[in-house]
C-alpha cells in the first residue's frame, strides 16, 4: 500500500493503523491456526487414522484503505483558481492544466526547492459549496489535506468567472473548518491569482483589507511574485512540525486466544452441560466425522479432566453429555 494510508473499521469508522512512514507494516487481521492432517494422529496403534482436525474458523471483516496524500503544503481553492498552473511554475511537475472545473480530480504532487530546502507541495482538486457534507466529492478531496502542515489557499483575484474573491474565500474556510478540527489549525497562506487581469490594484487592496490577511499576488503564466510566495512559505514551513499520525482507536485480531478453562453443570437428572473456552477449542478443532475420530475426542476429555470432572458432579455410565452443538451418552 503506498505511504499514507490509513485503515479504518467500515462498520464503525474508527482507525485501526496509520501508515504514515515509508516501509512501515503492519497485520490487521490474523487467520486461524491450521489444522493437521490425518498423518498427525498416526502411532504405533492407529495406523492409518480414518479423521483428521479441522482448522480453526475465523470471522471476516471488511476494512477500508482511504490514502491520505503526505505533503508539507497543500494548494486549495475553488476549481479554475489556478491552483495546477501554480504548481507547474512552483516545481518540476507537469499536471493536466485545462480551462474548465475538476480539470483535477485526483491529487497532484511537485517537489520545490528553495535555499537547497526541498518540500512537497500537492494540487488538491477544486472544493465547492457544500464540500464538506461530500458535495463534489468533497470528502474525496478533503482527506487529502489533513496530512498538509500548509495550507496556500488561492482565490481567483479577477473575479474572472463572475465570482466574488472574498465571498470564495470565505466559502472555502467555511467548508474547511465543518471538515474537522484537523483541517481547521492548518495555518494558511492566501495567494491571489491571476493578477494579470487586473485592472489596477484596487481589488487586491480591499480583499486584504477584508480579510485582514497578508495576500501574495501571483501570475503564474507570466512568472511574477513566485519567489515571494515560495520564500512566504519556507519560513511559515520551518515554525511548523511534521504532521501526526492519526491515533489506532481500534485493533482486531482473528487469533483467538482460547483460555483452555471449563465449567460442568447439571442440567436436569442425567444431563450435564460442559462450558467454557475449552469447549470452543473442541468444537473448532475436533472432527467426529468416524467412531475412531469421537473415541480421539473422548480420550481427550480425559487428557484434559472433563471426565474427572463430570464423574465429580455426579455422571455416570448412560448419562446425556452436552459439548457445545454435540450431545452424546456417556459410555465408559
Amino acid at each position: 500500500m503506498p505511504q499514507g494510508t490509513v485503515i479504518k473499521d467500515s462498520e464503525t469508522g474508527k482507525v485501526i493503523a496509520d501508515l504514515l512512514e515509508d516501509g512501515e507494516s503492519v497485520t490487521v487481521l490474523k487467520g486461524g491456526r491450521g489444522g493437521k492432517g490425518n498423518n498427525h494422529f498416526k502411532n504405533s496403534k492407529r495406523k492409518a487414522p480414518s479423521f483428521s482436525q479441522h482448522g480453526e474458523k475465523t470471522e471476516q471483516h471488511q476494512i477500508i484503505l482511504e490514502l491520505k496524500t503526505i505533503a508539507d503544503v497543500g494548494l486549495v481553492g475553488f476549481p479554475n483558481v489556478g491552483k495546477s498552473t501554480l504548481l507547474s511554475v512552483l516545481t518540476s511537475a507537469k499536471p493536466k492544466i485545462a480551462n474548465y472545473h475538476f480539470t483535477t480530480l485526483t491529487p497532484n504532487l511537485g517537489v520545490a526547492r528553495v535555499f537547497d530546502e526541498d518540500f512537497v507541495i500537492a494540487d488538491i482538486p477544486g472544493l465547492i459549496e457544500g464540500a464538506s457534507e461530500g458535495a463534489g466529492l468533497g470528502h474525496h478531496f478533503l482527506r487529502h489535506i489533513e496530512r498538509v502542515r500548509l495550507i496556500v489557499h488561492l482565490v481567483d483575484i479577477s473575479g474572472s468567472e463572475n465570482r466574488n474573491p472574498l465571498d470564495d474565500y470565505k466559502k472555502i474556510n467555511e467548508e474547511l473548518n465543518k471538515y474537522g478540527t484537523r483541517i481547521k489549525d492548518i495555518p494558511q497562506i492566501v495567494c491571489a491569482s491571476k493578477v494579470d487581469l487586473l485592472d489596477d490594484d484596487s481589488k487586491l487592496k480591499d480583499f486584504e483589507k477584508a480579510t485582514g490577511q497578508k495576500v501574495y499576488p501571483v501570475c503564474s503564466l507570466l512568472n511574477e511574485g513566485l519567489t515571494e510566495l515560495l520564500s512566504a512559505i519556507y519560513e511559515k514551513l520551518k515554525t511548523i512540525p511534521k504532521p501526526s499520525r492519526l491515533e489506532d482507536e481500534e485493533r482486531y485480531s482473528l487469533e483467538k486466544d482460547y483460555n483452555q478453562k471449563f465449567t460442568v453443570s447439571k442440567l436436569d437428572k442425567g444431563t450435564y452441560i460442559v462450558e467454557g473456552g475449552l469447549v470452543d477449542f473442541f468444537i473448532q478443532s475436533i472432527s467426529l466425522s468416524s467412531p475412531e475420530s469421537f473415541a480421539f475426542f473422548q480420550k481427550n476429555l480425559k487428557d484434559r479432566g472433563v471426565v474427572s470432572a463430570l464423574k465429580k458432579a455426579g455422571m455416570v455410565e448412560g448419562d446425556t453429555v452436552i459439548i457445545g452443538d454435540i450431545e452424546f451418552e456417556w459410555i465408559e
